[in-house]
């Protein structure tokens, strides 16, 4: 809840949401595989990249070669949990996405947090709700 552990972001040029948070999980899982990192839970506010990292894609999907790299990354990870959540609880890591449109064309790792995201992650450390009604 709210801890900085490391951060990064890309930029990918021009490509869809769910490419973009494909690449998140690749990042974030490469960046657990360096550090060495051996119990690890991935959130995405993507459903569809959340479904094809659990289940795979067809190896005709577009999608395929990024998500087998994830998969397999994935599988070096000793505990590894992936779930999604609304984008309310993903306010921090949308920031640094957008922080990517910005930066040249590569991985930034950010061991602490960029000032930009500090009321976010304040906010999720204290327990701040972001309601939100869905229908079920």
């Amino acid at each position: 809840m709210g801890r900085w552990i490391t951060g990064a972001s890309r930029n990918i040029g021009h490509a869809s949401i769910t490419i973009a948070e494909l690449w998140a999980f690749k990042d974030a899982s490469h960046i657990s595989l360096i550090r060495g990192d051996t119990n690890v839970w991935f959130e995405s506010d993507s459903i569809a990249a959340v479904n094809f990292i659990k289940k795979g894609v067809p190896h005709y999907h577009p999608c395929f070669g990024l998500v087998a790299s994830i998969r397999s990354d994935l599988a070096k990870i000793p505990t590894v949990f992936v779930s999604h959540i609304y984008r309310e609880g993903n306010y921090a890591a949308d920031g640094l996405a957008h922080l990517g449109h910005s930066c040249a064309l590569d991985l930034h790792v950010y061991n602490h947090p960029p000032v930009f995201i500090s009321m976010p992650l304040f906010a999720d450390s204290s327990g701040v709700c972001f309601p939100r009604l869905c229908s079920v």
